[in-house]
């Protein structure tokens, strides 16, 4: 809220001269800053309670009640309209979270908040690091003119992230499970939990893998015709490699070293490689053109998933032993 506060405070006096076109705009979305931050501390809280089956019933009615104002602002109002459906989309779905736990009490323990605020620091570097991966990329193809493919690639980049997202969230189930086991010093539990649920993944991650790469070509065809389906096959084919490393690393991320708070193994790792990401970019876009950056992001990705996953595996072993 202090923070949310300072910023809202320095746009006010000095936004209109750093963003003198975008103000307005900006202006609409100062109450994110308070709204958002709420939302994800009561996501959090329910999660930590295990509260799965309420969080899931908040959002879905919130998530379908916000469809009927979206719509109408959007069309009454245009890229406002949008603005201001988000503010209310992130209130409503504020009021639903805070109405559904009110068994709190306030109180300041100043080494917990200090530990909250270092720990939550060094998650926030993890989440900037994930810009060096895939918005950069956008950046770098706008810089070399690849317009039309920047097109593509999001086409691509989304359908990614919703093959990865049931294990992201399966990742979130097991979290506060990983903390209390992390508290208890069961580390050998741990490991060899974690090593049973990598390979299931990794294979079920094949399985999706194979899968997709016949059927998505087919749903191209269908429902895509007017794209250029060599461009987004070769694209989707490539970046399918990473998908069962993605299963098992983005498991491992969200449902193992995020809650054990070892995060500072992602914040190192994801800035390491996402700045060589950039620079891969740069390197082999001129050497392949549009595509180099897709090599440049399997490499770079490849790497890091290795050298985190790897790490987190041998810290493991090294608390087992101690």
């Amino acid at each position: 809220f202090v923070f949310a506060s300072m910023v809202s405070l320095f746009v006010l006096l000095f936004g209109k001269m750093i963003f003198p076109e975008q103000y307005k705009y900006i202006l609409y979305l100062l109450p994110l800053l308070f709204f958002v931050p709420m939302t994800s501390l009561y996501d959090g809280i329910y999660r930590g309670l295990k509260r799965f089956k309420q969080l899931s019933v908040i959002s879905l009615i919130v998530g379908f009640v916000s469809l009927s104002f979206l719509y109408f602002l959007i069309k009454s109002y245009g890229l406002v309209g949008a603005l201001i459906a988000q503010n209310l989309f992130y209130l409503v779905l504020l009021i639903f979270l805070a109405f559904g736990y009110r068994e709190f009490e306030i109180t300041i323990n100043k080494e917990i908040i200090t530990q909250i605020g270092k720990y939550s620091f060094l998650v926030g570097i993890a989440n900037l690091g994930f810009f060096l991966f895939t918005r950069v990329d956008i950046i770098i193809l706008g810089q070399f003119g690849f317009i039309e493919e920047i097109g593509y690639y999001e086409i691509i980049n989304k359908i990614f992230m919703i093959l990865v997202m049931p294990v992201t969230l399966l990742g979130t189930v097991v979290a506060p499970n990983t903390t209390k086991n992390f508290a208890f010093k069961r580390y050998n539990y741990i490991k060899n939990k974690l090593m049973k649920e990598s390979l299931s993944l990794f294979f079920i991650g094949l399985i999706i893998t194979i899968s997709a790469y016949f059927l998505f070509p087919i749903l191209f065809n269908l429902f895509l015709p007017e794209y250029n389906l060599k461009l987004l096959t070769h694209i989707l084919t490539l970046l399918l490699l990473l998908i069962p490393f993605r299963f098992v690393s983005s498991y491992i991320t969200v449902g193992y070293i995020t809650p054990s708070g070892y995060v500072k193994i992602l914040s190192i790792a994801i800035i390491i490689f996402g700045f060589l990401n950039i620079f891969l970019n740069y390197v082999l876009i001129n050497s392949f053109g549009f595509i180099g950056v897709i090599y440049a992001t399997l490499f770079s990705q490849f790497l890091y998933i290795a050298t985190k996953d790897t790490y987190f595996y041998f810290l493991l072993k090294k608390l087992i032993n101690k």
